[in-house]
């Protein structure tokens, strides 16, 4: 997985510790809702104030009990 990207390892003694490539993840992300999701079922918008991106999707499944508003 170290050889793909999908994790990062940090030498710690004679330990190895993984972690997870989160840069490589949200890269991933961004690249399959910009380019492979249609844009009624996800967008990606840029929440300034928080500082990172926001994946929006339109609410097509309402919560059981509760019906989609007319």
């Amino acid at each position: 997985m170290s050889h793909a990207g999908l994790v990062l390892s940090q030498r710690e003694g004679r330990s190895i510790i993984y972690r997870a490539n989160f840069g490589f993840f949200t890269d991933l992300i961004r690249y399959m809702v910009k380019d492979c999701c249609r844009m009624e079922f996800a967008s990606i918008r840029e929440d300034t104030k928080r500082g990172c991106s926001v994946i929006e999707m339109p609410s097509c499944c309402p919560p059981q009990g509760r019906e989609k508003p007319s």
